[in-house]
This record gives C-alpha cells, structure tokens and sequence, in this order.
C-alpha cells in the first residue's frame, strides 16, 4: 500500500488517477496503528446519517438515476 499525505490541489486525490490513494496525517497514523481515525476534516471520514447542524443536514448527495428527467 502506498500512502501519500495530502499536500496536493485539495482534491483528496480525485485528479490523480486512481494511482495512488491519498490520506491526511489522521488517516496515515491511524493505518500505521490499525486503529480507526477519529471524525476529522476528511475526505475519507464516514457518512453520519442524519447528523444536523444549525445550518441544516449533512449528507452526500443522493445519485439521481434518472427517473424524474
């Protein structure tokens, strides 16, 4: 496995190809220990159904399959 920090254009390694796979510090410490990181600012971090802020929901967006074009 090859770990790489996040240093580059902020993409969390989206225009690198698939080549590599990029990890903040947090990831890499946590992959090094094999321990499961802490909720960070991260690409990588999971999904918290239903987590709100006073801004409102968090969530990625829901892939729309074309049904209501």
């Amino acid at each position: 496995m090859e770990l790489s920090m996040n240093n580059d254009d902020g993409s969390g390694g989206a225009h690198s190809g698939g080549r590599k796979r990029v990890y903040c510090k947090e990831c890499v410490i946590a992959e090094v220990t094999r321990i499961k990181a802490n909720f960070h600012l991260c690409v990588r971090d999971e999904v918290i159904i239903g987590f709100k802020t006073s801004a409102g929901p968090i969530f990625r967006p829901v892939r729309n399959s074309g049904e209501d074009a």
